[in-house]
C-alpha cells in the first residue's frame, strides 16, 4: 500500500495514513488489504528491516525472478542427471532418541 499514490507512513501512530475512499478503492482491487484501515502496526520498522524492498546492487545480484528462474533450472538439471544415472534414491530417516517416561531421575535418592 505505502508504495501507492495517496498512502503514507505515520511513524508516530505506526499506521498508514490515507483518505477512507483510497483505501475503499484499494480494498476493491485488493480484498486481502480489508480491515487494515486504521490499525496500528507495532513491529512495522523491524519487519521492514527484514522484509523491506531495498536490495544490493552490483554484479551476481540475483531478484526475485532470478533466483525463482535458476532454481527451477537446478532441478530440472537435478532430474535429468536422476533419469540419466538410473539408480533409484534411497531416503534414510534421521534417527530419533526417545526418553521413557519412567525413569528414576526425576526421583529421589534414598538416604542410608
Amino acid at each position: 500500500m505505502l508504495n501507492k499514490s495517496g498512502f503514507t507512513w505515520d511513524p508516530t501512530k505506526k499506521m498508514i495514513q490515507c483518505e477512507k475512499q483510497e483505501y475503499e478503492t484499494h480494498c476493491k482491487n485488493n480484498p486481502d488489504a480489508k480491515g487494515l484501515y486504521g490499525v496500528s502496526f507495532h513491529y512495522y520498522d523491524e519487519l521492514s528491516m527484514v522484509y523491506s524492498m531495498d536490495m544490493a546492487i552490483g554484479e551476481g545480484v540475483e531478484d526475485m525472478t532470478d533466483a525463482v528462474k535458476n532454481l527451477e533450472e537446478e532441478l530440472v538439471h537435478v532430474n535429468v542427471n536422476d533419469e540419466k544415472d538410473g539408480e533409484d534414491m534411497t531416503f534414510v530417516e534421521t534417527p530419533r532418541r526417545f526418553i521413557d517416561s519412567t525413569s528414576s531421575s526425576s526421583k529421589k535418592r534414598k538416604k542410608d
